[in-house]
């Protein structure tokens, strides 16, 4: 459902932020997947070095 609702980087950014400080790593891998985010950029993220 968050997906349909997102349409800037920044807003996939801020949802990324609130899952992965929700230790919800599994939506941070769902949207990165649906929005084409490389899985290096997504693992970089997950571990806060992005």
């Amino acid at each position: 459902m968050l997906n349909e609702i997102i349409k800037t980087a920044e807003e996939l950014n801020t949802a990324a932020l609130h899952y992965r400080q929700s230790g919800n790593m599994d939506g941070v891998r769902e949207l990165a997947k649906v929005h084409a985010v490389s899985k290096k950029q997504t693992e970089e993220f997950i571990q806060g070095s992005r």
